[in-house]
């Protein structure tokens, strides 16, 4: 098992790693030109309150806020890992492989969804992956056992995938120039949220944004 030292050496690590990733992969894409009617310019309070009225004006982009909310419930199984694992008879090592079992299962449904989930399907599956992102859990009330108890966490990990789905959607949803205002109301959660490039012949929402959400 690594120290604490140690361990928070190879966390920076993966930090950087995906600084780099990033820095390499990505392409600048600058921010519009020009001002944005209705929301003006000023103090970051000033500018997150009219994101935050922007985004309250619209059903479609309060329901990507609320499930972009519930991202924030994620911590709190990590913060029961310890005496979980201890009346499952664990120890340290058992609560290690539960902290880690829903990254892992969040690292695998974002690579699935993203490799063999169609653009147009993924709206599709937001619902269903938000519920699936929470219900295993609940097998938890049965006393499962380790290995069973590490498959419950892991599962509920690939439903969070939802969270780049909800969040491209929002960015879809939300006119360029306002993205970032809406985004200060709280609407991303810590997953990644990624960026569509709109052809400059094309002045209105792309098709997929006006599409309602089917869950």
């Amino acid at each position: 098992m690594l120290g604490t030292s140690a361990t928070l050496a190879l966390d920076a690590v993966t930090f950087g790693a995906s600084a780099g990733l990033l820095w390499l992969g990505l392409r600048p894409r600058p921010a519009p030109p020009g001002p944005v009617t209705g929301i003006r310019s000023g103090s970051p309070l000033r500018s997150a309150a009219a994101g935050a009225r922007l985004v309250g004006s619209d059903a479609r982009l309060r329901a990507l806020v609320g499930c972009a909310w519930l991202g924030y419930f994620f911590v709190v199984p990590e913060g029961l890992a310890a005496p979980y694992a201890a009346a499952l008879g664990g120890g340290a090592g058992t609560v290690g492989l539960l902290m880690a079992a829903q990254p892992a299962g969040a690292v695998v449904g974002a690579a699935l969804l993203a490799r063999l989930v169609a653009p147009a399907r993924r709206p599709g599956l937001l619902g269903p992956l938000a519920v699936l992102s929470y219900t295993p859990r609940l097998g938890g009330a049965l006393h499962p056992g380790v290995v069973v108890s590490l498959a419950l966490w892991a599962v509920s990990g690939l439903g969070t995938s939802y969270q780049l789905v909800a969040n491209s959607a929002f960015v879809l949803a939300v006119p360029a120039a306002c993205g970032d205002r809406a985004r200060r109301s709280g609407s991303c959660s810590r997953a990644s949220t990624p960026r569509r490039e709109r052809p400059s012949s094309s002045p209105g929402p792309p098709p997929s944004a006006s599409r309602p959400l089917r869950w």
